[in-house]
């Protein structure tokens, strides 16, 4: 069992520290909590606390810096956001420790391409079947790339699906992506599209894409290239079959 006189030092001890603020935390909130945002669009976000031991309030940026004053919340607001290193930092000063708390704002600014183009090594959408040839995706200007995937498509089946993660540019850049392709025939007619879309989770972007339309020949060293060049000189398949057999019996 305590004693009186010590549950007294406890609860005296307790109420101490709260009226002194050392049970206080740095209680610093955004609304939104993160932002996305297009280069040169309007941005509005809102910091505030729920302590009340407020001596100032405001935010440090290169952009539309807010002057700190003695108020529970401030709001950052720019008209048209074209830095991309803004780094908006909420600080308060507080009464009672901790005295200073800073929070740096989740925010990203991102730009489209402003072009994407796929295109053969050759700049030729004729192709043969058996050999392999080399497609060039070039996205042009976009930000930041590290949420940027590149994606090929033959039709709509997907052949592979790039990003750039290491990338630290924050600003506007050229990216490329080279692919190798072994084209069949039977896919003459489909289209090689390239399509660049941003990613950022739970938002969704618009992607941007370029395309070609291939036409694929047969390889002429295969069977179907010798038979249907023995049709067209006249010698029936059925015997051009049977010779292929024999060569392989």
């Amino acid at each position: 069992m305590w004693s009186v006189g010590l549950l007294n030092a406890v609860v005296g001890f307790a109420i101490f520290l709260l009226s002194t603020g050392m049970a206080q935390t740095c209680d610093v909130e955004f609304s939104p909590a993160e932002v996305i945002v297009k280069y040169g669009d309007p941005v509005t976000v809102t910091c505030r606390t729920n302590r009340t031991d407020i001596r100032a309030i405001g935010w440090e940026t290169s952009v539309e810096p807010v002057e700190p004053k003695k108020s529970n919340s401030t709001v950052w607001n720019v008209s048209s956001l074209t830095v991309w290193d803004a780094e908006p930092r909420c600080f308060i000063n507080f009464k009672a420790p901790p005295k200073q708390c800073d929070k740096l704002l989740n925010l990203i600014i991102y730009k489209l391409p402003s072009k994407v183009q796929i295109t053969p090594q050759d700049s030729s959408t004729n192709m043969t079947e058996g050999r392999s040839y080399t497609l060039g995706c070039h996205i042009e200007k976009v930000a930041p790339s590290r949420y940027l995937q590149v994606m090929l498509y033959q039709g709509d089946q997907l052949l592979h699906k790039d990003s750039f993660p290491e990338d630290s540019n924050v600003g506007p850049v050229d990216k490329y992506k080279n692919w190798t392709i072994h084209p069949k025939a039977v896919d003459s007619g489909k289209e090689y599209k390239c399509v660049a879309q941003p990613e950022f989770g739970h938002q969704n972007i618009q992607s941007m894409q370029d395309s070609f339309t291939a036409t694929i020949l047969a390889d002429p060293d295969s069977d179907r290239s010798k038979a249907a060049r023995c049709v067209t000189a006249g010698i029936p398949m059925a015997v051009f079959v049977a010779a292929i057999i024999a060569l392989c019996v």
